[in-house]
């Protein structure tokens, strides 16, 4: 696979596409993915090539948030409560809850 020429965000993108279309019709040769991972670490791509440009929403938890939710649910305050307590949603505050879970 040495004909690869690309910007990195290129190959990124061609290969989560590949990955799509592999999962959705199948028949993309895995020495074809490979060969762009490859390409993209030899550009200096570092860990997986899921989200190479980097989009989405980015998470603004604070970390004082979390602590008071935890605290707060420790009391044995209600979501509801907590989430009129912060002022803000049921919804954020489930968000909050579930991230401290997964820590």
């Amino acid at each position: 696979m040495s004909g690869l020429e690309m910007k990195r965000v290129d190959l990124g993108e061609l290969y989560s596409l590949l990955e799509m279309y592999e999962k959705t019709y199948g028949g993309v040769p895995e020495e074809l993915l490979e060969g762009i991972a490859a390409a993209y670490k030899r550009q200096g791509g570092t860990g997986t090539i899921r989200n190479p440009r980097g989009a989405g929403r980015k998470s603004i938890t604070i970390p004082e948030e979390i602590g008071k939710v935890k605290c707060l649910r420790e009391k044995g305050y209600t979501i509801r409560r907590i989430a009129g307590e912060m002022g803000c949603s049921v919804g954020r505050v489930h968000k909050l809850i579930n991230e401290q879970k997964g820590i």
